[in-house]
């Protein structure tokens, strides 16, 4: 506790003299504003001088000038490895997370081995450095079944994985533990969505809770998009965000693998193809010329690249699978690394324009 001078003034007038000390550069910025039987307490620099008390008295009524003892503000850390500095052995200071995605107010976090005793600390400290983020989740498990989805463990914060996530003026609804969703890939969906031109149809072959595909509606101006999954959450979560997103007739739903059902239903309709199913999306590049227009269009295609299997060998691989479903690579017109997703591996998108 520090003794200071400062302004006690009814609560009524608190942002007006908390506007006024600002201005006369009084304001003791480094204490905590105290309240206290119906007044405002304001920390101040030092004691007002004549002229000061002279706008005070201007601009204020029934104020006093008074001593009172402040809590010194916190300050909050700058990063994780300063707020954990003295929680974790210095030795260890070099293992914390550089990086970690944050969805809405939930932080998906990945604790290296050497750090798993203090899994705690460093989440309670993600929060101090992110006041905004109410929620911690430890990933438990790879994702490796249909839905794309994985387990996690709650580390700090409440227990609520349920959140909403704005992104390019989008809004989507989510569960990490029911639906897959990455918000490092918030570039690529802008990205698609600007390549999309007013009154062309979009197929979104592994859709999830639909961000590529509301987001290729509301700012590619798409005519109508097709969002296709096969996870039942997913596919719930997607008509929330359809209808929140204020995209009701413009995004339809479609609960079903991107394989059967839908190649009927949607046959040579689309003029762009978005295939985020990295590691698996090679084997749909039938299906995707199957929804294209007979007349060809764009397929966004998503892989993962590692150190022994070159971009260039990719693009040969999937050329020969164009034209196993009788249809022509006409260009190659956009190719970048999106993401490392694993020591030595990385997700490429290709944008393919096939005839």
């Amino acid at each position: 506790m520090f003794e200071q001078p400062s302004l006690v003034v009814p609560k009524s007038c608190g942002e007006t003299a908390l506007t006024i000390t600002r201005e006369l550069g009084l304001l003791g910025r480094g204490f905590r504003i105290t309240l206290a039987n119906g007044e405002i307490i304001i920390p101040l620099r030092r004691k007002p001088s004549r002229e000061e008390l002279s706008v005070l008295q201007a601009k204020l009524q029934g104020f006093k000038i008074s001593s009172h003892s402040f809590r010194t503000k916190r300050k909050r850390p700058r990063d994780l490895s300063e707020a954990l500095t003295g929680l974790v052995p210095s030795s260890l200071l070099s293992h914390i997370p550089r990086s970690f995605d944050i969805i809405g107010n939930i932080a998906l976090l990945e604790i290296p081995r050497d750090l798993s005793d203090y899994s705690d600390a460093v989440a309670e400290a993600l929060i101090q450095v992110n006041p905004h983020v109410k929620t911690v989740l430890a990933k438990a498990s790879p994702i490796t079944n249909t839905f794309r989805t994985r387990d996690f463990k709650i580390l700090a914060g409440e227990d609520l994985t349920l959140t909403e996530h704005i992104e390019h003026g989008c809004v989507f609804r989510v569960d990490p533990r029911k639906a897959y969703f990455s918000p490092r890939l918030s570039y690529e969906r802008q990205r698609v969505s600007l390549s999309v031109r007013s009154g062309e149809i979009i197929v979104d072959m592994f859709a999830g809770v639909g961000p590529f595909s509301i987001m290729a509606a509301k700012l590619g101006k798409a005519k109508k998009v097709y969002g296709i999954d096969i996870n039942p959450e997913a596919v719930s979560f997607m008509l929330q965000n359809i209808m929140m997103n204020d995209l009701r007739g413009k995004v339809s739903a479609i609960l079903a693998d991107s394989a059967s059902t839908p190649a009927q239903l949607l046959e040579h309709v689309a003029d762009h193809i978005i295939m985020n199913l990295p590691k698996e999306s090679l084997p749909y590049i039938t299906q995707a010329c199957d929804f294209l227009r007979p007349e060809g269009g764009l397929i966004h295609f998503y892989t993962i690249t590692s150190e022994k299997a070159s971009a260039e060998a990719i693009v040969s691989l999937l050329k020969a699978r164009v034209e196993n479903s009788g249809r022509t690579v006409k260009a190659i017109k956009f190719m970048r690394d999106v993401k490392t997703v694993a020591p030595r591996e990385k997700q490429l998108a290709i944008d393919l324009e096939v005839h």
